[in-house]
């Protein structure tokens, strides 16, 4: 056996081996492929019964709305509506959804 060949055994010890190996050779550990981040949650029916009635009152008014509006592509912010004609962004919150709990605490 090479110093450049795993020892014998299974995946996972070949799979140790390399992250071991890669270690040695670069003094960094190699980044995790985990994600970090949580998926964003549900959409509660309070939320969804509200967004359809907004909907049917600005199709009423007979506006121009465009929906889950993405501003610039590079940004991770999503609005819920965008009214054309007069640049306005809206964005519904739930009580129990990601930041807006905290910002209605603050």
């Amino acid at each position: 056996m090479q110093l450049n060949e795993p020892p014998p055994g299974g995946f996972l010890v070949s799979e140790i081996w390399n992250l071991m190996h890669i270690k040695n050779l670069t003094k960094r550990i190699p980044p995790k492929n985990k994600p970090r981040s949580r998926p964003l949650p549900k959409a509660s029916e309070k939320y969804l019964q509200a967004y359809e009635r907004l909907k049917e009152i600005l199709d009423q008014m007979e506006m121009k709305i465009e929906e889950y509006f993405h501003f610039k592509s590079t940004k991770h912010c999503l609005f819920d509506l965008h009214l054309i004609e007069y640049r306005v962004l809206i964005e519904l919150a739930d009580i129990n959804m990601g930041r807006a709990k905290a910002w209605l605490k603050a």
